[in-house]
């Protein structure tokens, strides 16, 4: 019984000691008209599809992997055609990083990577 306790108590300050990366991902339209199915993708990741109006976002809250080097931006204009814009991502967040890192859609296919710390 005393090992098991000890075992447990190893597992539980080796999860609180390294709790994984703390950020959400968070796509905005600053476009001006509506975009259709905008989503960020990396690696295994890829958020949940939404419609955005213009200046709308939709967030997806923590994410459970390590901040890629780059990802892609997928919307679908309201004339029916998909884009994708691959950006740099990584070297925008700061290290240990903790809130929202956003992609904001501009017209002519420009994708800005900007973060917003919380705390």
């Amino acid at each position: 019984m005393i090992r098991l306790l000890g075992v447990t108590g190893l597992l539980l300050s080796l999860t609180c000691a390294n709790p994984g990366p703390r950020y959400n991902v968070a796509v905005k339209n600053l476009t001006s008209t509506p975009l259709a199915d905008a989503y960020v993708s990396f690696g295994e990741f890829r958020s949940l599809g939404r419609p955005l109006p213009p200046g709308g976002h939709a967030r997806q809250g923590r994410v459970p992997f390590p901040i890629p080097e780059r990802a892609a931006v997928t919307w679908r204009t309201s004339d029916g055609v998909s884009h994708t814009v691959e950006v740099d991502v990584k070297p925008i967040v700061p290290k240990n990083f903790t809130g929202d890192i956003f992609f904001d859609i501009h017209d002519g296919e420009q994708i800005v990577v900007r973060v917003e710390p919380t705390g």
